[in-house]
């Protein structure tokens, strides 16, 4: 019997950047894969990003977030998902006609829980990430050149972790349900729990702060810790620098 097509949920969350977004809803009408739904998770936007998702009903279901939250919104968005699968896309990505088909390809067993891929610059040419590997302190080598399937094994030092760019993850009727920023490990230990799951809490320096607002970023810099995350966060503290912007839109493949 041949095996059911896997459905998927396409995420996108968005914050006044209408006129990126725009283009990323457009190149979805180019994807090959059969199977997909679109959702877009408005923050507080103050531009014309709801005119704009307006007029693209019905073709995609619409979520809001109050706070400008990135951890937050991709709750919203795991949420209304109804897919098998659900994949991260940013507001100013175009992605490749055959990206779903390929994402598809990837979950070929059931120990298959996430897959990821390359993200091109503006230029569609250029590579803007490749891989990325952490370790269990969560002190990451971004933009690996190599592929770090060597590292996929039960306590390895170092593990791949996915770019949320271009990130796909199962959603098994079993699984505990995807959680992201502050409020995600209330939900995780109760679902442990209810299962007769063993939880353990490790102290690590390196993960101990997640970044979602300026409160957050604040409490990096005045952390004791000596991590390369805290070095950079104060680097920028004393040049006086707000944010970190994009050069431009990427492309996946």
């Amino acid at each position: 019997m041949p095996q059911r097509q896997l459905s998927i949920s396409i995420v996108i969350n968005t914050y006044n950047r209408a006129a990126s977004l725009s283009a990323t809803l457009q190149s979805l009408r180019r994807l090959n894969y059969p199977r997909f739904e679109v959702i877009v998770v408005n923050g507080p936007s103050t531009d014309n990003t709801m005119e704009l998702l307006k007029a693209h009903a019905p073709s995609i279901r619409v979520g809001t977030c109050s706070d400008r939250n990135l951890s937050i919104s991709r709750n919203v968005g795991i949420e209304m998902a109804r897919g098998d699968l659900v994949a991260f896309l940013d507001d100013d990505a175009v992605p490749a006609e055959n990206w779903l088909n390929d994402a598809a390809d990837a979950f070929d067993g059931d120990e298959v829980g996430g897959a990821g891929g390359f993200v091109y610059d503006h230029t569609g040419y250029n590579l803007q990430y490749r891989y990325s590997v952490s370790n269990r302190l969560g002190t990451a080598r971004w933009n690996v050149p190599e592929s770090a399937t060597e590292f996929c094994y039960p306590g390895c030092l170092e593990f791949p972790y996915l770019q949320g760019t271009n990130a796909i993850f199962r959603r098994p009727a079993d699984l505990f349900p995807l959680r992201f920023g502050n409020d995600s490990f209330k939900p995780h230990h109760a679902a442990a729990q209810a299962t007769g799951k063993p939880c353990v809490v490790l102290n690590l320096p390196g993960i101990a702060v997640d970044v979602d607002n300026p409160e957050d970023l604040d409490q990096l810099i005045s952390s004791p810790s000596k991590t390369r995350a805290q070095r950079l966060a104060r680097e920028y503290a004393r040049a006086g620098t707000a944010h970190v912007g994009t050069g431009g839109p990427a492309s996946l493949p």
